[in-house]
């Protein structure tokens, strides 16, 4: 019982919550000109190694128990946390600069009350 209940956890929150985000994220990582082949080239990619992980996994819990699939998956984990840690930021000052202040100039309405405007 406590593996389906890490299992529910797992899809329903953990992998949730990493579908949500990578679409974003992987938009960010490339410019407008190479973002429609350099994501899913690097996505099709990653999925098609890992398609071989539960393969791995069973190797290595028959020659070492448990804890062979535990270290393969946790080294797994290092690396996305590594790959995670090195993207650099894409929102940086030029792009913050080249944004309208305030919502006056984003929509052309006052921000100040009729009563407190100056004529």
């Amino acid at each position: 019982m406590p593996i389906v209940l890490i299992f529910l956890i797992a899809i329903g929150v953990i992998h949730a919550a990493l579908t949500g985000t990578q679409a974003a994220w992987f938009a960010e990582l490339f410019t407008t000109s190479t973002r429609t082949s350099g994501a899913p080239l690097g996505y099709q990619t990653a999925a098609s190694l890992a398609g071989f992980a539960p393969f791995l996994a069973v190797l290595l819990a028959e020659s070492f128990g448990w804890t062979g699939p535990a270290g393969f998956y946790g080294c797994i984990a290092v690396v996305g946390l590594l790959g995670v840690l090195s993207t650099r930021e894409t929102w940086g000052p030029e792009q913050r600069a080249a944004v309208p202040a305030t919502t006056e100039q984003l929509t052309g309405v006052p921000t100040q009350p009729p009563s407190q405007q100056h004529h």
